[in-house]
């Protein structure tokens, strides 16, 4: 290699190292600009990653990651949570077009719609119980999560029981992680409002004798033990769906043990 072409090479390989390194600082202003914008939405504080606060109402967290940070795995993702009260909702919504292999959390059983038919042609919705998902999920809320590309929304458990939201790529427009963030909290915010909604939607009638007459409950009663049984067979669901899936996994590695063996002994 005669010395011009190798001054090039030389040349080409450090502008291209100069334009990683501006585009890996440019990138990290980005995104702590964006979290120190979502700290003070939410009235709290952030670090490198995360952003969190609870001047929307329930405490909620904005947090921009990486996930499978080694190869061609490597993806943003920004993920958004606020804590919920209690432990009686199940919710998972989901983009359509995360279903099958972009999403986090697997499979989503198709089975409930709202009926309304753009968005459930849009989402997948798996949710118990439905009285109270109906209230949450009304016509603003929609709209909300229609803004979003492909989003998941989802109730989980970490140290608490919280709604998260995630959705491909960095949130670092400040007008959108704005939207994110007021849409978590206000589900998460809503979640006792709407069970008292749904609550009341029961008649309790008075029953007995004039002046003497007292409230019957037991319609009341009988829809507050239906929603909790409705979450109760979601869940149970869940967990064998969770079940089916390990078992399939299982078996695919001891059908592909047994022909690796099989061909290894001719």
């Amino acid at each position: 290699m005669n010395a011009g072409l190798l001054l090039f090479v030389v040349s080409a390989l450090g502008l291209f190292a100069a334009a990683v390194v501006q585009h890996r600082r440019r990138r990290g202003e980005a995104k702590l600009a964006a979290l120190r914008a979502a700290a003070r939405l939410l009235g709290g504080e952030h670090d490198d990653h995360r952003a969190w606060g609870d001047a929307l109402g329930p405490r909620a967290t904005l947090a921009l990651v990486t996930r499978n940070e080694t190869g061609r795995s490597r993806r943003d993702w920004t993920e958004v949570t606020a804590a919920l009260p209690g432990d009686s909702l199940e919710l998972r919504v989901k983009s359509k077009g995360l279903l099958g292999g972009l999403g986090a959390s697997g499979e989503v059983h198709e089975g409930t719609a709202l009926g309304d038919e753009a968005f459930d042609r849009e989402f997948a919705l798996e949710a118990a119980p439905m009285d109270v998902v109906r209230r949450l999920l009304d016509a603003p809320t929609r709209a909300q999560l229609s803004h979003f590309f492909a989003v998941e929304l989802t109730t989980e458990r970490t140290t608490q029981r919280v709604l998260r939201m995630a959705l491909p790529g960095w949130l670092l427009d400040e007008g959108d992680a704005r939207r994110a963030l007021q849409l978590v909290a206000g589900i998460a915010g809503r979640v006792k409002q709407a069970y008292d909604q749904a609550e009341d939607a029961v008649p309790v009638p008075l029953v007995g004798p004039p002046f003497r007459a007292a409230p019957d409950d037991r319609a009341a009663v009988a829809a507050a033990e239906a929603r909790e049984a409705e979450v109760e067979r979601l869940r149970a669901h869940r967990r064998q769906r969770a079940e089916l899936l390990r078992a399939v996994a299982i078996g695919a590695v001891l059908v592909l043990a047994t022909l690796v063996a099989a061909f290894a002994l001719g």
